[in-house]
């Protein structure tokens, strides 16, 4: 039962470091580490197009008809900035995905449905709204997607092999691998791992877009 326990917990946080790696993954700055990264959406999207300045989409405070209005429209802007098609998701701390999902109840867009893993989720419009949650940073538990002296960013994206998408290596499984320790041998701690290979990647940076220092 401990081994489980703690193969679960290990695979918990893996997956945890990969939603932050995903948002904030920086190869140039670590890649000569022992712990190099993969490029996240927020390098990625660094000084194109879809960089948008979020001064027009305030969150914080309380959300009236009117306000609710403004936001709507702030947000539909960017999500027309998306080509392809319509965007899949929204990314968001916990804090966001809350007062969006307030604009979208007193407009009436919101509308509940199943994501890949059988769970219920809210939509905004039809679009997924994913709270990024939290990880471990070797310290502290923090949001993936934090917030900053009051303000934070949005993350819209369309999600597809010819848009934004995760990559393994050929061949390679999706999914974590567990790695157990060997017990025949006489050691006062067992130490095991969890491993995933695997990164992110954006083909065309018009299928996403970020808005930043959003104040909430």
């Amino acid at each position: 039962n401990e081994v489980t326990f703690q193969s679960n917990e290990k695979a918990k946080a893996t997956a945890a470091h990969y939603q932050y790696l995903a948002i904030n993954g920086d190869y140039t700055s670590t890649k000569d580490s022992d712990e190099p990264e993969f490029d996240g959406l927020s390098k990625l999207l660094t000084d194109t197009e879809n960089e948008i300045e979020g001064d027009a989409l305030t969150l914080s405070g309380t959300i009236d008809e009117a306000k609710a209005t403004a936001i709507d429209e702030a947000l539909r802007n960017a999500v027309k900035s998306i080509a392809g098609g319509k965007p899949t998701a929204i990314l968001a701390n916990s804090r966001v995905i809350t007062k969006l999902t307030t604009v979208a109840r007193k407009l009436g867009y919101i509308s509940q449905g199943m994501n890949n893993f059988g769970e219920s989720v809210d939509k905004y419009d039809g679009i997924e709204l994913i709270d990024m949650q939290q990880y471990y940073n070797g310290t502290e538990t923090v949001d993936v997607i934090p917030v900053k002296e009051g303000k934070t960013d949005i993350y819209i994206v369309r999600i597809g092999q010819d848009a934004f998408c995760g990559v393994t290596p050929e061949g390679g499984s999706i999914g974590l691998e567990t790695h157990l320790p060997d017990f025949s041998e006489a050691k006062a701690v067992h130490t095991g791992d969890v491993e995933l290979v695997g990164g992110v990647v954006l083909k065309n940076t018009k299928a996403a877009a970020v808005i930043r220092n959003v104040a909430i």
